[in-house]
């Protein structure tokens, strides 16, 4: 009955309804960065989930360390130092339905886990994402278009960030400096690419089980990078240019293929994202124009480096090859 009656509180008011009184924000720098509810007022206590920045919490009861809240109908503990005085209206950052089910909507539930109700079928409006509760679930407030407020549990894999938030830029401090693409968050992990300082990467929206990491995708992968090497994009970072040593060669649709994907021909312009294992990533087209393509070549085939560097032109690349892959070369490119 009390899961029912904060159910029915989250749907009928609105965040800006709470009084100046009893509310406050939680504040982070960064999208990126979240606090966590706990079931009890000490670290080593369950966590109900992480919640992003932007948004305002009700204090239930105020602590020395530790602030009873409720955030979207959800109640738990949060951090005092994490939270101050709300000023003005508040926003949790915006999501983005990308891959909905057949019917073009995606189902909002009142717990994680999609064995619970569904409370709202979500397609258009607004969807702010309030946190994290697993890798594959969150915690979000949808504002259909007829203006009905509905607080719930959505599927993380379902949802993303929009672009304008999630790009980032590799930055190692260095031009020449990599950084890896781990398979997990650990530095142990399998190594899925080294990416050059100015490659752009996507971060997703799935929470991170270990801080200091960040989920991206980037060039059709995903896996983690440090957060650490990551910062805004900054246009002028430039990226290494290459051009083909012969007419043309086979390009592949990751580093690990044997059967090549496809043909590249010496009239393409790129630039070279990453290296991974004799093979080299390279980015046609411009992401600015929306028309950016990656593939991947066997280093013996490019040559590239500083050189000028500009927005790569589209490029006609996808004429299908039947020819065999070559072997693939672990000699660094000049």
């Amino acid at each position: 009955m009390r899961r029912a009656l904060v159910l029915l509180l989250c749907l009928l008011l609105p965040w800006t309804a709470l009084g100046e009184d009893n509310a406050q924000i939680v504040t982070f720098p960064t999208f990126s960065e979240r606090v966590k509810l706990r079931e009890q007022p000490n670290d080593s206590a369950r966590v109900l989930g992480q919640y992003y920045g932007g948004q305002p919490v009700e204090i239930l009861e105020d602590g020395k360390s530790w602030h009873m809240v409720s955030i979207g109908g959800r109640t738990g503990y949060m951090m005092q130092k994490y939270l101050t005085d709300l000023a003005g209206d508040a926003a949790a950052p915006e999501g983005v339905l990308r891959y909905p089910d057949a019917d073009g909507t995606l189902p909002l539930y009142d717990q994680a886990g999609g064995t619970g109700h569904v409370i709202a079928r979500m397609q258009g409006g607004t969807l702010q994402v309030l946190g994290t509760v697993s890798q594959e679930w969150l915690h979000v407030r949808y504002t259909s278009p007829e203006g009905a407020v509905t607080c719930g549990f959505a599927s993380a894999l379902c949802i993303t960030w929009p672009e304008d938030i999630s790009r980032l830029q590799v930055d190692t401090g260095g031009t020449n400096e990599k950084l890896h693409l781990r398979a997990e968050p650990s530095t142990n992990a399998e190594s899925l690419g080294l990416y050059y300082t100015g490659a752009v990467v996507y971060a997703l929206i799935e929470d991170s089980p270990t801080r200091g990491w960040t989920h991206v995708r980037v060039g059709g992968e995903t896996g983690y990078m440090l957060s650490s090497q990551l910062a805004p994009p900054d246009a002028s970072t430039p990226l290494p240019a290459g051009t083909l040593r012969q007419a043309s060669c086979p390009f592949y649709a990751s580093a690990t293929d044997e059967e090549p994907a496809g043909t590249l021909f010496a009239a393409a312009e790129f630039v070279v994202t990453a290296e991974q294992g004799g093979r080299c990533q390279l980015m046609l087209g411009s992401e600015a124009a929306g028309d950016a393509e990656w593939v991947w070549v066997d280093s013996q085939y490019i040559q590239y480096g500083y050189m000028t560097v500009g927005t790569p032109a589209p490029s006609a690349t996808a004429s299908p090859s039947a020819s065999p892959a070559p072997a693939a070369s672990d000699s660094p490119a000049p």
